[in-house]
């Protein structure tokens, strides 16, 4: 009696029970322990290979965004070439239209100043012509008409006048 009620003395339940346990141990070490270690050594091959692909992305990505900050500074750098070309040219066609101008407005004055001259040498033949015109009209009127010294004189004056103020076309179709 004193075996049968006392816990700690193993029995041949307890001896069944160690059996199945050492021998569903024994099943789970031969087939069910390889396989899970494929699988989870399978797993941990697959997690290096996604850890390595994302540090070889991560790497292509610093590359590629390195590459696109240079050609973006190379992109600013040709711009503010261009620009710098683009305001030169902009000054040099201002410079060139603004020395066009100038070399129009000198051949605009020489020929005006060509067309006063023109201009002063008829209005100089025209006023000697004139003139002559009235030395023969005094010289007619002083040899027709024996004038004394007064009326002489008088016309003398009025030829003097006559050339100072030129007569107009009809003063004179009027004489």
């Amino acid at each position: 009696m004193l075996l049968a009620g006392n816990f700690l003395i193993p029995n041949a339940t307890f001896i069944a029970e160690l059996v199945a346990f050492l021998l569903i141990l024994g099943i789970l070490a031969k087939y069910i322990l390889p396989w899970l270690n494929k699988l989870m050594s399978e797993r941990q091959a697959e997690i290096a290979s996604a850890l390595e692909n994302a540090a070889i992305a991560r790497k292509t990505k610093e590359d590629i965004e390195a590459e696109r900050a240079g050609i973006l500074q190379q992109a600013h750098l040709q711009a503010r070439k261009i620009l710098e070309q683009a305001n030169q040219l902009s000054e040099k066609i201002k410079s060139d239209a603004v020395l066009q101008g100038q070399k129009e407005h000198e051949r605009l004055l020489k020929q005006a100043e060509a067309d006063v001259a023109l201009s002063f040498q008829q209005a100089l033949k025209d006023a000697r012509v004139q003139i002559g015109e009235l030395a023969i009209q005094v010289a007619e009127k002083i040899l027709i008409e024996e004038l004394d010294n007064k009326r002489q004189q008088e016309l003398i004056d009025r030829a003097v006048s006559a050339i100072a103020n030129p007569p107009t076309d009809q003063s004179r179709s009027s004489r």
